[in-house]
C-alpha cells in the first residue's frame, strides 16, 4: 500500500477553490449504523443490516485572519447555519465532494504560542471520485449549471 503525505489531504471550499487557510491537521470519518437483525435462525451469531450512513470532517490549524477562508468565515458558517459545499483532495487519486454544516468552530490562544483554530463539520452528502478527469473549476461549472436548471 502506498504511503500518503498528509500535506496532500486538504479541505477546499467548492465555490472558489479556497483551501482552509493554514490548516495543519484534518480528519475524515465515514461510518454506518448497523441495526441488529439477529433471529433464531442466526446460529448463535449476531446478524446486522446496513443502515444509515454518516460522515464527519474535522480540521485544525494556525489562525491567520488574512487568509481567504479563515476562522472568522468558518465561524460565520456556524452562526448563519450555512450549508457549505466542499471537496477534499487526498493525493491518492480519490477525491471527495459534498456538502455539510460546520457544527463547531473554536479558536485558542495560549500564552507565548500561536493562535489555533479547530472546526468540525457534519457531512450531509458525500460523493467519492476515483481519478477525476476534470478540474475543480469544472465542478463549479456543473454546480452552477444545476442551480440555473433548478431556477429555470
Amino acid at each position: 500500500m502506498a504511503k500518503v503525505n498528509g500535506t496532500n489531504f486538504a479541505l477546499f471550499r467548492a465555490s472558489d477553490d479556497e483551501i482552509i487557510g493554514h490548516s495543519n491537521s484534518c480528519s475524515l470519518t465515514i461510518g454506518a449504523d448497523l441495526p441488529d437483525s439477529t433471529t433464531k435462525d442466526s446460529n448463535g451469531f449476531t446478524e446486522v443490516i446496513a443502515g444509515i450512513r454518516n460522515a464527519q470532517f474535522s480540521a485544525s490549524g494556525l489562525i491567520r485572519y488574512g487568509d481567504p477562508l479563515n476562522y472568522t468565515e468558518l465561524a460565520d458558517y456556524v452562526l448563519q447555519r450555512t450549508l457549505v459545499e466542499f471537496y477534499i483532495e487526498t493525493g491518492t487519486g480519490s477525491n471527495f465532494q459534498g456538502s455539510g454544516f460546520i457544527t463547531n468552530a473554536s479558536q485558542t490562544g495560549a500564552l507565548e504560542s500561536t493562535a489555533d483554530f479547530s472546526i468540525e463539520m457534519e457531512i450531509k452528502l458525500l460523493l467519492i471520485y476515483d481519478n477525476p478527469i476534470w478540474g475543480q473549476n469544472d465542478y463549479i461549472t456543473w454546480a452552477t449549471t444545476a442551480i440555473n436548471w433548478n431556477n429555470a
